[in-house]
């Protein structure tokens, strides 16, 4: 379930999502690997907890890249968008274990 963007280790029901990419900036490759996460995650039908975190010290997430915004500001927007949306409806507990200032 790993990607360039985050690692995931299971512990019994547990999953634990780190964002590893630098700054952790979201660009469309990224949402394109968490959905295929989401999709597997959702795909158990069982009772789980997702928790995500950064290996980056001082950073948990930066935002949009602002490489996908120069280059396409209307479709990273409309993926972010739809994603948010999705992360918003998941039959799981989700945590937010944020790091850095």
């Amino acid at each position: 379930m790993d990607s360039k963007y985050f690692t995931v280790r299971q512990e019994d029901r547990i999953f634990y999502l780190t964002l590893i990419n630098e700054e952790n900036r979201f660009d469309c490759d990224f949402f394109k690997a968490m959905h295929e996460l989401l999709d597997k995650l959702e795909a158990m039908k069982k009772s789980i907890v997702l928790v995500t975190t950064s290996a980056h010290e001082k950073i948990w997430c930066n935002g949009l890249s602002n490489e996908a915004i120069s280059d396409d500001a209307e479709l990273v927007s409309q993926q972010m968008a739809f994603f948010m949306h999705r992360w918003m409806q998941l039959p799981f507990v989700t945590i937010a274990a944020i790091n850095g200032h």
